[in-house]
């Protein structure tokens, strides 16, 4: 494969104990790329926590447990900045939502 190929050919071999060989049928695996503009910084963090996205809307914070720990509209704001220092330590997701629809990244607190 090289590195601009969107897909690749791979098949597995194996080895038995007793020396012998087989191989897999060959096989094609189309790659897929998604790249999201949002960032979540730093990562992991402790005290705060940095949002960029173009035009958000609104962002969401939700614990382990589906818990929603933020709610909060950003009117078209591109960067916010918020004090985590009181979450507890675990991971986190965070949603934003802009004219693109919803993006969402883990934020790690430790």
């Amino acid at each position: 494969m090289n590195g601009t190929a969107p897909w690749a050919l791979y098949r597995i071999q194996s080895i038995d104990k007793d020396g012998m060989r087989s191989y897999s049928d060959v096989r094609r695996v189309v790659f897929t790329s998604h790249f999201s503009p949002l960032t979540v910084f730093p990562n992991p963090t402790k005290n705060r926590v940095n949002i960029a996205y173009k035009n958000m809307k609104h962002i969401e914070v939700v614990d382990a447990t589906g818990r929603t720990v933020l709610s909060q509209k950003v009117n078209g704001l591109s960067v916010v900045a918020l004090n985590i220092a009181s979450w507890a330590k675990g991971v986190y997701l965070v949603r934003v939502e802009s004219d693109e629809g919803w993006e969402a990244q883990k934020l790690v607190v430790d």
